[in-house]
């Protein structure tokens, strides 16, 4: 790789990466994959450790929320109505009536009223507040609220030696005052007794946590807990709601919806209550009034048979008297019409929000008005109590109130004009009764004067008492009714104590947190795998190179300390690691079989990637079959070749083509025979024209006629290009890879010496592949394209294999 090939190399991995991951599902290597997913396997053990601590922190200070639910049918029949046959209490209005009234806030704060909430008790800890109901630890007796600002304000409460330390700050000042138990406590903003009810559980709350009470305002603490009400239709079929109710604290859940449950069955039954006995009140003062005239009649009558000393009077006058008294009856009835109409006029005149829409229902009952404005009057009801459904949550002057007042008014005008309508049409009618009444009255009065005066009486006297037996029968029904009166709706299913909390629900938090963890851990190895731009295996120079460069071995990675010599193939000649150096001596006869002395070349792209390594091991492994052969370090800028033989580096190659040393004085011997190196000498200035002011090729001959074999520890040629001369000149360029080091993107400057520099012999080493761990690398290219293997079946064994064993027999003995 040239030095501008470096400034470009993260733009060459960021491309990489885009083209990898476009090409992600066609590409794909499995064994890739797993060898990433192998080398990361603690930190997906991290993820999901830190998943699973997560979801314990989420469970322990996640508030447990609780849900209690129950179920009423509403009914509309009525058995009294039936057995008697009579219209006389009002019909109950439909479920949707019924589910609204259920969800009004009207009702939910009777409800909460109910309930012991006029003071609410709280155990605050360090991060969650528990709401102490329904048994706190202590409680307020006899309150009296002297300044109402008090209230939902939170007052702190301390308990030491049977008494109580209330405190609270007030316009930035501390307010302390402390009493017995029993005693009265009084502060500027109320006045009452605190009663100690478990002293145990006070004293335990009070080491590490915060107590305190809170004043309540119903209407807004019932505003609060509105927010978790739900009320809906369980079945339309069978007239059954469902009411829930949600909250942290279990008990308040169920006490919750049964006290609205119960308090609904109770709300209907006084509605309907109520309606019959302002009925009742109605016809009793009819009755006053009709028997008072009705007496008045009787006592004419009386009176005028005992001037006249007649008992009867029976004549032509019967046949008018008779149409007259019918006449009469129509006219009382249209008076008692008309009355109605005016009554339920009066009752929307009041203001929307107080109109008796229940007594303007019951009045109509019978009457042959009931059809037209009933259905009217039961639509204006629907419109109030859903604009008091929405005053839970909208003020009086937002547009959704606006609207429903908007269309009140519309329907109390169309009830007004309805009502107008029909009065008009009595008017009428009454004009043309009284016309014919008149018409009759005057062909009667031509009768004889005392027949004609005893029938006035007579008549009088029956149309009041036909009005006062219609009176005294309807007082009856009524009555019979309202003595057993019930409320036909009926509590199906009470709500219970919730066994466990809806919310947080552990097997599902933890499942969530795991598949967190997973996902995360997924996301990482992915991009990880994405972003991987290390070579592995020979498969991967193969592909990258599409197949352009010679491979001739792979080397395994040495497991122990690499000696200073790096010389290891003469301490385990059985090893897989010398057995993968002869491979490379083999390959190379593949390579040129000529007769005759080599020339070897090792280099790499980088440094670190065993060159030096390769290039001493792999002259052992030649020495080892009699061939003299020696090694020549010319990568005089970081030479190594000295370090790894343990000798000075005080005269060598650089020395040598300077001409200050000759070639005698600068061979050295290894303690292997036939194994011969020269030291890279002194660091020059000038490398490069050292190497190529032709004294290197006359050196080369000149060896040629001492040793088989040349090799050259060449530099990295992809940092300079010193090493290329030297490349060009050699029989067996070598290019040397290391495994997870070295990156993908250096096959392209193997491939650009044989394209472009035309080193067609060039072939490569892989260095430093772990066998056992890098099964991907070795599996998968160990071997490849020659047949060659190695295993521990075939009798061969690794000098780490022996250490390991000494290491744990040595251990075993310690312990």
């Amino acid at each position: 790789m040239l030095p501008n090939d470096l400034n470009s190399q993260q733009q060459q991995n960021f491309e990489r990466y885009k083209e990898r991951l476009s090409n992600f599902s066609n590409e794909f290597e499995l064994g890739l994959f797993l060898y990433i997913t192998r080398k990361n396997l603690k930190w997906i053990f991290i993820f999901l450790t830190l998943s699973f601590l997560g979801a314990f922190i989420y469970i322990r200070y996640t508030p447990p929320l609780y849900k209690s639910s129950s179920v009423i049918q509403i009914r509309n029949d009525n058995k009294e109505k039936k057995i008697l046959e009579f219209t006389g209490i009002p019909e109950e209005s439909g479920i949707d009536v019924a589910l609204e009234l259920i969800r009004s806030k009207y009702l939910f704060t009777k409800a909460i009223e109910k309930l012991n909430l006029h003071v609410t008790y709280y155990n605050e800890g360090q991060i969650l507040t528990e709401l102490r109901y329904p048994n706190p630890a202590y409680y307020l007796y006899d309150l009296s609220i002297t300044d109402s600002s008090i209230i939902g304000y939170p007052i702190d409460v301390k308990y030491a030696d049977n008494t109580f330390t209330i405190s609270y700050k007030w316009n930035n000042e501390l307010k302390e005052y402390t009493c017995t138990i029993n005693d009265y406590v009084e502060t500027p903003h109320f006045k009452c007794r605190i009663i100690l009810q478990d002293e145990q559980a006070l004293l335990s709350s009070l080491k590490e946590n915060r107590n305190y009470f809170v004043i309540n305002d119903i209407k807004s603490l019932a505003a609060g807990f509105y927010l978790r009400l739900t009320a809906r239709i369980l079945n339309a079929s069978a007239n059954t709601i469902e009411v829930i109710f949600e909250n942290n604290n279990l008990h308040l859940c169920r006490d919750v919806v049964n006290a609205l449950t119960n308090t609904y069955i109770e709300y209907d039954l006084e509605q309907k209550k109520e309606s019959s006995q302002k009925i009742l009140a109605f016809i009793d003062a009819q009755i006053d009034t009709v028997y008072a005239k009705l007496k008045n009649s009787e006592d004419q009558i009386q009176a005028f048979r005992q001037i006249n000393k007649v008992k009867d009077f029976k004549g032509v006058a019967d046949n008018y008297l008779e149409r007259l008294s019918v006449l009469e009856s129509d006219l009382l009835k249209e008076e008692i019409d008309e009355k109605l109409l005016n009554e339920i006029e009066v009752n929307l005149n009041k203001n929307n929000s107080e109109a008796d829409v229940y007594n303007m229902i019951s009045i109509l009952v019978g009457t042959r008005y009931e059809n037209p404005l009933s259905e009217s009057i039961k639509e204006l009801q629907k419109l109030l109590l859903s604009k008091e459904k929405e005053l839970f949550s909208v003020t009086k002057r937002s547009e959704v109130i606006k609207s429903l007042d908007y269309q009140i008014d519309i329907q109390i005008k169309v009830i007004k004009k309805a009502i107008l309508a029909l009065k008009e049409q009595i008017q009428k009618r009454k004009s043309s009764i009284k016309d014919k009444i008149a018409q009759y009255e005057n062909i009667y009065y031509g009768l004889p004067e005392k027949e004609v005066e005893y029938a006035r009486l007579e008549r009088l006297f029956n149309i009041n008492e036909k009005y006062h037996t219609l009176l005294v029968e309807k007082k009856t029904e009524y009555s019979i009714a309202l003595a057993g009166q019930t409320t036909q709706n009926q509590i199906l299913e009470e709500a219970k104590l919730p066994s466990s909390p809806i919310s947080p629900k552990k097997k599902l938090v933890y499942i969530s947190f795991f598949v967190l963890g997973m996902l995360i851990s997924l996301i990482t190895i992915v991009v990880k795998y994405l972003m991987y731009n290390n070579i592995t295996s020979l498969h991967e120079i193969t592909k990258a190179s599409n197949a352009s460069i010679n491979i001739i071995g792979l080397i395994p990675k040495y497991k122990l300390d690499i000696p200073v010599s790096q010389l290891i193939i003469d301490k385990n000649p059985k090893s897989i690691i010398s057995e993968a150096f002869r491979t490379v001596r083999t390959n190379l006869q593949f390579i040129s079989n000529e007769p005759g002395p080599k020339v070897v070349s090792v280099t790499s792209t980088i440094s670190g990637e065993g060159k030096t390594f390769t290039a001493i091991n792999l002259a052992g492994i030649i020495a080892f079959t009699g061939k003299k052969v020696i090694i020549l370090d010319v990568d005089m800028r970081k030479p190594k070749i000295h370090i790894g033989f343990n000798v000075s580096n005080d005269a060598g190659m650089s020395t040598l083509l300077i001409g200050k040393s000759d070639l005698q004085s600068v061979i050295r011997n290894s303690h292997l025979p036939n194994l011969d190196f020269i030291t890279a000498g002194p660091i020059p200035p000038n490398p490069s024209e050292l190497i190529i002011n032709g004294k290197i090729e006359k050196l080369i001959e000149e060896l040629k006629t001492k040793y088989d074999v040349i090799i050259f520890d060449t530099p990295p040629v992809g940092l300079v290009t010193d090493g290329l001369h030297l490349i060009q000149l050699s029989d067996y360029p070598i290019y040397v890879f290391r495994a997870n080091y070295s990156k993908r993107n250096f096959v392209q400057n193997a491939d650009r010496l044989i394209n472009e520099n035309k080193i067609t012999n060039l072939s490569v080493i892989l260095n430093g592949v772990d066998t056992e761990k890098n099964t991907y690398g070795y599996n998968y290219g160990y071997g490849y394209g020659y047949g060659y293997g190695y295993a521990y079946e075939a009798g061969y064994y690794t000098g780490e294999e022996v250490f390991k064993k000494k290491k744990k027999l040595k251990d075993f003995f310690k312990k």
